[in-house]
């Protein structure tokens, strides 16, 4: 778990909170695909709303300091199709992806009201953070306000990890990582009480 400055961690939420979410957002259409998108499909919030940032970062290996433009259009119109959703990776990668009926069904509803080359979910990355939290707090979620949309994601790799009996290659194809060592964090990721079950199986 990571700690912020003031000693308290980000929330992690349960299946049952993550439940509680979706269905409060069900009257807003455009939250509610935000929502099932990052909590039941694990995609990136800029992959869903775009994005346009500079990061730095020093390599582990090398201590080399690298900038990184990560510049994302979103899902776009065009980008709906009718049977998969195309998603704009970071370092350029675009490839198709099938979200699961419900949420494609949902695309394709916001995308008939939008022009060719608008986004379907017009939000930063800030307000698509300000949505989890809102609806956080209305599911009674505790500390909602250290929620934040990237540790969603791991919660989705860590969730399709144990459902899929921790197969490094599923999780990988389902959160469309290049390299496996990305995924080993969420598959590796494991409570005691995982830990325990798994070891006393074998």
């Amino acid at each position: 778990m990571r700690i912020s400055r003031d000693g308290r961690g980000e929330t992690r939420l349960t299946d049952a909170q993550k439940n509680r979410i979706i269905e409060l957002a069900q009257g807003v259409p455009r939250d509610q695909l935000l929502l099932g998108l990052q909590l039941e499909r694990g995609w990136r919030i800029g992959s869903i709303v775009g994005c346009n940032n500079k990061v730095t970062y020093t390599r582990k290996r090398t201590g080399e300091k690298v900038v990184c433009v990560v510049d994302l259009p979103g899902i776009r119109k065009e980008d709906v199709g009718e049977e998969t959703i195309m998603i704009h990776f970071k370092g350029g990668k675009t490839e198709p992806d099938y979200p699961g009926k419900k949420w494609l069904g949902l695309a394709q509803k916001l995308a008939s009201k939008v022009l060719k080359g608008e986004r379907i979910i017009s939000l930063s990355e800030q307000h698509g953070t300000n949505i989890l939290r809102k609806y956080a707090r209305l599911a009674g979620v505790p500390d909602w306000d250290r929620l934040h949309n990237h540790r969603q994601r791991a919660y989705f790799g860590t969730f399709w990890a144990r459902k899929t009996g921790r197969d490094p290659w599923k999780v990988q194809s389902l959160m469309g990582h290049k390299d496996l060592r990305a995924t080993a964090v969420y598959v590796e990721e494991l409570s005691l009480e995982e830990k325990k079950q798994l070891l006393d199986e074998s």
